[in-house]
């Protein structure tokens, strides 16, 4: 079942960016499936509630995380071009747990960069500095001062520093805190079904079978 509306095309000149994300854990968006199976299990028995939960954190939740943090990112580019006259082309977004390359959830995607408005360098500045200045504990390998930027075309542009207009885009056209999208995508899944349904989307239809007996075991 396809939840969310996008904008996804082949993708043209591409480059890699990332989408602003504050992951999976200790997040709204991370905390939506155990939000809704505690409305689920409130009423139940102590031992068929355990039984759901048992039953939850014994399966492979991989394909789960990916399709919510994927939807996610949907509707991040769906709400800037729904919302705001932009046409971005993003596509192949992927979601990347936290590991030894990265330190925290990332969700990244490829974009057109001929979709991208052209920002002021000036506007992008602070996105550089926040992210690419080194400090006690972090080494950046890229330059934050974006001057070096002027008058390139944005397809010789790192890729690095791509993602900036996409942060920048996020904040000036969405919200500032990225709690709020959260809040807002997490309106929109709540009316297609919710967590729970996209869970059962991202299991086997043998697991399915089985949840569907512990939560609806009285009806």
């Amino acid at each position: 079942m396809t939840y969310y509306r996008s904008h996804l095309v082949a993708a043209k000149q591409t480059k890699d960016i990332r989408i602003p994300f504050n992951g999976l854990y200790n997040s709204y968006l991370g905390d939506e499936l155990d939000i809704e199976l505690e409305q689920c299990t409130h009423e139940m028995a102590d031992s068929d509630a355990t039984a759901v939960y048992d039953l939850i954190y014994s399966l492979d939740l991989k394909k789960y995380h990916q399709a919510l943090a994927e939807g996610y990112g949907l509707f991040v580019i769906d709400s800037l071009n729904n919302d705001n006259g932009l046409s971005l082309e993003v596509s192949d977004i992927d979601y990347a747990p936290m590991n030894m390359q990265n330190r925290g959830d990332e969700l990244l995607a490829c974009v057109n960069v001929n979709t991208l408005p052209i920002i002021p360098l000036a506007d992008l500045q602070p996105y550089a500095n926040d992210s690419l200045t080194s400090h006690s504990g972090f080494s950046s390998f890229y330059d934050p001062n974006l001057q070096h930027l002027e008058g390139a075309r944005l397809e010789n542009w790192n890729d690095v520093y791509i993602t900036f207009i996409i942060e920048y885009l996020v904040n000036e056209y969405l919200a500032s805190d990225i709690s709020d999208i959260e809040y807002s995508f997490i309106d929109e899944l709540r009316c297609n079904g919710g967590a729970i349904e996209l869970l059962m989307n991202n299991i086997t239809a043998e697991q399915c079978e089985q949840l569907n007996a512990l939560l609806y075991k009285d009806k």
